[in-house]
C-alpha cells in the first residue's frame, strides 16, 4: 500500500510529463528523454514534479530509516546498562516470573539472553525490535500480573521479536513522514499498527489463553492511563478492540473464502497498472 502511493504520486506526475507527447502511455514515457523539445510546459511541470516527489520519497525513507536504527541503538545500549539481564537472579525473586518462562517463554527466550528486567513499580512489557531483540518487563509488571497473563504477554512480545513485525511498519512511518498532510497516511499507519499487535496476539493465542492475553492487556493497559500517556483515547480505543476479539471466538474463514480475497487483493494491486500500459 505504501508503495503503491508513492509509485501513484511518481506516475501521476509522469504522466503529466507525458501528456504533450499525445501518444500511449509507457511508450510517451519511455521517449521523455529523447523528446525534451515537445514538451511544452505541462510536460516540464511534470518532469518537475517526478524529479522532486522522488528525491523527496528516496530521501525522507533513507532520513527516516536511520533515525529509527539509531534511536533503537541508543534504547538498546541504555537499556542493556541499566536492565538486569541475569536470569538466576531473575528467577530467584520472582516465583511468578520462574512459572511464566517455564511454562511459555521457552527454552530459547532464556537462552537467547533477549530477556531484560527492570527495576521499576510502573507495569510495562515491550519489544525492542532489530537484530539483536529485547523483551523488556518491569518488576511492576511482574507483580501486577499472575503467572498465566505474565507468561501471555512475555508469549506476544516474543512472536514481535521473531516476526520482525517493525519492518512492516516502518515503511508506514516513512510514508506518514513524508506526506503529514494526508489524512490517510496517519489511518493507514495506525491500521497497520493494530493489526501487527492482532496477529501478535492471535499467535501468542497458540500458546496460552486467551483470556489471560486480554486481562493482562487490561491490566497493562489501565497503568498507561494511570500515568497520562499522549494519545490515551486511541490507546484505549484499540485496546478495547484486541481485548473484545480475545473474548469472542472468531469462526475461521473456509479456504475458499481465504483463496477468493487474496486474489481480489492481489487483482486490485496489478490490475490498474497493468491496463493503464496495455492502453
Amino acid at each position: 500500500m505504501g508503495l503503491a502511493g508513492g509509485l501513484s504520486l511518481l506516475g501521476a506526475a509522469l504522466t503529466l510529463a507525458a501528456s504533450s507527447l499525445g501518444g500511449r502511455w509507457l511508450p510517451d514515457i519511455e521517449s521523455l528523454r529523447h523528446n525534451w523539445s515537445r514538451l511544452g510546459i505541462p510536460g516540464w511541470t511534470g518532469v518537475a514534479l517526478a524529479a522532486m516527489v522522488g528525491i523527496w520519497l528516496a530521501v525522507t525513507a533513507v532520513r527516516s530509516t536511520v533515525r529509527v536504527v539509531l534511536a533503537r541503538r541508543q534504547h538498546r545500549v541504555r537499556l542493556d546498562a541499566v536492565a538486569d539481564d541475569s536470569l538466576g537472579r531473575q528467577l530467584e525473586r520472582s516465583r511468578p516470573l520462574s512459572r511464566s518462562i517455564s511454562a511459555l517463554a521457552s527454552a530459547h527466550l532464556l537462552s537467547s539472553g533477549e530477556l531484560r528486567l527492570l527495576d521499576n513499580p510502573t507495569a510495562v512489557a515491550y519489544c525492542l525490535p532489530g537484530l539483536r531483540p529485547r523483551i523488556v518487563v518491569s518488576q511492576g509488571a511482574v507483580a501486577a500480573l499472575d503467572p498465566a497473563e505474565f507468561g501471555a504477554v512475555l508469549a506476544h512480545e516474543q512472536v514481535h521479536a521473531r516476526g520482525r513485525h517493525d519492518l512492516l511498519v516502518q515503511p508506514f512511518i516513512a510514508w506518514r513522514q513524508t506526506f503529514p498532510f494526508l489524512p490517510t497516511a496517519a489511518i493507514a499507519l495506525g491500521a497497520v499498527e493494530l493489526l501487527i499487535e492482532m496477529l501478535a496476539d492471535d499467535v501468542a493465542c497458540r500458546q496460552c489463553d486467551p483470556v489471560s492475553l486480554g486481562s493482562a492487556l487490561r491490566r497493562l493497559g489501565d497503568e498507561h492511563f494511570l500515568l497520562g500517556s499522549a494519545n490515551t483515547s486511541e490507546v484505549k480505543t484499540e485496546l478495547d478492540q484486541r481485548i473484545t476479539r480475545l473474548s469472542t471466538p472468531v469462526r475461521s474463514l473456509a479456504l475458499v473464502t481465504r483463496i477468493t480475497l487474496y486474489l481480489a487483493a492481489v487483482t486490485l494491486v496489478i490490475l490498474p497498472p497493468v491496463i493503464l500500459v496495455l492502453t
